[in-house]
């Protein structure tokens, strides 16, 4: 994960009320990491899928 992401989630549960407890804080950043990891995940499928078709628009014009 990106500092920039770790900076922003460790912002987020700095931020939660004062009397929440330690394992709730726990949690709140594994799922707000999880969620950057899909995220990044989501993002990576993205592009692959944007060069698969940039390949396939090339590939057809080549063979014109």
């Amino acid at each position: 994960m990106r500092k920039r992401s770790e900076e922003m989630i460790d912002m987020l549960v700095s931020s939660v009320r004062d009397d929440t407890s330690e394992h709730d804080k726990t949690v709140l950043r594994r799922v707000l990491n999880e969620l950057v990891r899909v995220a990044q995940a989501e993002s990576v499928q993205s592009i692959e899928a944007d060069f698969r078709a940039a390949e396939l628009a090339l590939s057809n014009n080549y063979r014109r």
